[in-house]
């Protein structure tokens, strides 16, 4: 038996069906997953690289970095990167604070028989990066892979010297204060979770081992002090951070000494 409804009964069931529709679809809208890098807190993170050296002749200088650890941290307008290896234990703090001139950046060589820093101000930091200026950085949208279960997008940067770097990276994901400190990726639109280049037969990969978004402790950023001698910066002097002509031997660290740096409340980084 057919049911049959007045003019005003279903002009009212068809607006009412019309919301319910209306009302699915706004819910639906609004459940979308927000990106990974919208998460994340781009002021605030801390990023560990491993280190692995392949090629010809790898035993020797090259052999003790292969293995380090590289760790970025980054906190408002402070930035540090630390190399751990068995050959040396360094550092380059920065302060990305506008206008500042002065003592723009620190590096500090913490092992060794003789603890060093010299301190660089804007115009000299300029030059101690001159060799890593990128002159071109093409991207591919299409080419991408997984690092750390985060979906990086593949990019090709060409330096001025001619060394072409492959890395992929964590798009949308923009730190201006990791840019200055590390301007080899100023032209990515994102964060490196990894590279990689050859140099003299050699090819040296860093890979992300560790993404965390976290409070950092404040003394991260502590420049020391007592038992470093100060040094001048002189024009010239290696830009590369893991140094393969470094000329002393000294102690290793360990990644558990990078996890003491970032503060006891953690909040991993959670992928899709």
């Amino acid at each position: 038996m057919a049911i049959l409804f007045t003019k005003k009964e279903y002009l009212f069931k068809t607006i009412f069906f019309l919301l319910i529709l209306l009302s699915n679809n706004f819910y639906a809208f609004s459940q979308k997953k927000t990106p990974l890098s919208q998460k994340l807190n781009t002021k605030e993170f801390v990023i560990s690289y491993a280190i692995s050296i392949t090629g010809e002749k790898t035993d020797g200088i090259a052999q003790t970095y292969n293995g380090g650890l590289k760790t970025v941290f980054i906190k408002n307008d402070l930035v540090r990167l630390r190399l751990v290896s068995l050959m040396r234990v360094q550092s380059i703090y920065f302060n990305n604070k506008i206008g500042l001139k002065t003592k723009v950046a620190t590096v500090t060589k913490e092992s060794g028989k003789e603890k060093a820093k010299m301190y660089l101000n804007s115009k000299e930091w300029k030059i101690y990066n001159k060799k890593n200026d990128s002159s071109r950085c093409d991207i591919f949208i299409e080419d991408t892979t997984r690092i750390l279960n985060i979906l990086c997008t593949k990019a090709i940067i060409t330096l001025k010297d001619s060394t072409i770097l492959t890395v992929y990276y964590l798009p949308n994901f923009n730190s201006k204060n990791l840019k200055a400190a590390e301007p080899l990726f100023n032209k990515i639109p994102g964060i490196p979770l990894k590279y990689t280049y050859t140099i003299n037969n050699k090819t040296i990969e860093y890979t992300a081992v560790n993404f965390k978004s976290a409070p950092i402790l404040q003394k991260v950023f502590s420049i020391p002090g007592k038992g470093y001698i100060t040094q001048k910066y002189k024009p010239g002097a290696s830009t590369s951070i893991e140094n393969l002509n470094a000329d002393d031997a000294d102690d290793e660290g360990t990644e558990e000494e990078e996890n003491e740096n970032v503060a006891p409340i953690v909040t991993p980084v959670k992928t899709p």
